[in-house]
């Protein structure tokens, strides 16, 4: 028996899959007690179902500045009565901003397109761009009733930004979730070691890194990861 489950593993294992128990999103989730969940670049709510249909029934509140994905966010939670959408991005400053809209609005971004970007995903080419308005975190949740929150972050490379006018949200945090890339996909984007050092002077350190997209030329090579940080235990 022992044999046959190894070479069934090892099976697996050489086609990129495996079978291993690790700490997840949602039981990070459970294990703090969030009561709210802040979905900065929710795009159509897939992020939100996500979450809904592995059994986290508090707060939502998803944050989509581009008008399709908006459209389609505010009809897929229609009826949802813990789950709210504001049509706003989030950045260090308030005022409007030209965003990029791609073929495949998953990439539609605040910043510019690389040259890699195009190799990794022909749909990530830019069709037209959208005047959108940005607000900073802090005043968009300012007055919302939150102790436990838990901050999700993927905006295409502009998450350095929301950072930045989220001070005051961050206090009442205690996670914070970003893509973060090995490979650029848009221009002026920070590296991975730059984000972990900027969350350690948030006050926050890496708790779980999951592969996303893998390089386009090489499967076994990862391009971007999910990464969960927590508050520091000393905090």
């Amino acid at each position: 028996m022992q044999l046959l489950k190894r070479s069934l593993r090892n099976l697996v294992r050489r086609r990129g899959w495996d079978f291993v128990r690790t700490p997840n999103l949602n039981q990070f989730l459970d294990s703090r007690n969030i009561d709210l969940v802040i979905d900065v670049g929710a795009n159509v709510g897939d992020y939100g179902d996500h979450l809904r249909r592995w059994g986290y029934r508090a707060a939502i509140i998803s944050l989509e500045p581009a008008s399709e994905p908006y459209g389609k966010l505010e009809k897929r939670i229609s009826g949802e009565a813990m789950w709210d959408a504001i049509r706003l991005a989030a950045g260090s400053e308030p005022g409007e901003a030209e965003i990029n809209i791609s073929v495949d609005e998953r990439f539609n971004s605040l910043l510019p397109l690389t040259d890699l970007a195009p190799n990794f995903d022909p749909q990530s080419r830019v069709v037209r761009t959208e005047t959108i308005k940005v607000e900073r975190l802090d005043d968009i949740l300012r007055g919302k009733p939150f102790a436990r929150g838990f901050l999700k972050i993927d905006t295409q490379g502009f998450e350095r930004q929301v950072l930045d006018g989220a001070a005051e949200t961050l206090a009442r945090c205690e996670g914070v979730q970003l893509e973060l890339p090995i490979g650029h996909l848009y221009d002026d984007v920070w590296s991975f070691r730059e984000a972990l050092d900027h969350m350690d002077s948030l006050g926050f350190v890496l708790a779980q890194n999951v592969p996303t997209n893998t390089f386009s030329h090489d499967r076994a090579s990862v391009i971007e990861f999910d990464c969960v940080f927590r508050r520091k235990y000393e905090r």
